[in-house]
């Protein structure tokens, strides 16, 4: 049984969409600073048991993405004070989309392992 994150940790769920592809996010966005937020993406694929990478966000922008319970990428996301962003809102949506793209393209050469009953 895999077990990475702690639910705890994250206040909120939701999911969503880049191109066809769907994405679970759990995000805490009680961060120490305005436009600060921490979460977890991963691309949902019902029924399977192959290894797909998943992205970790931390507080500070640092974004890890784990495959196999390795960190096989780092990214630094810029601060919601760096970019002009009206809503803090519209900066997290942004990052989060571009976290889901970079899974999308990291996740395509996975070759799914369907689950029958």
């Amino acid at each position: 049984m895999k077990k990475y994150i702690k639910a705890s940790q994250y206040n909120s769920y939701f999911t969503i969409e880049h191109g066809s592809k769907r994405f679970s996010v759990h995000i805490n966005t009680d961060g120490p600073y305005p436009g600060s937020f921490a979460a977890q993406i991963t691309e949902i694929h019902p029924y399977d048991d192959a290894e797909y990478a998943w992205a970790k966000i931390e507080f500070n922008g640092q974004t890890k993405f784990i495959k196999e319970g390795k960190v096989i990428d780092k990214m630094q996301l810029p601060s919601y004070e760096e970019d002009d962003y009206e809503t803090v809102e519209e900066y997290c949506n942004d990052m989060l989309d571009s976290v889901a793209v970079e899974l999308s393209n990291m996740n395509k050469s996975v070759q799914p392992r369907m689950m029958h009953n």
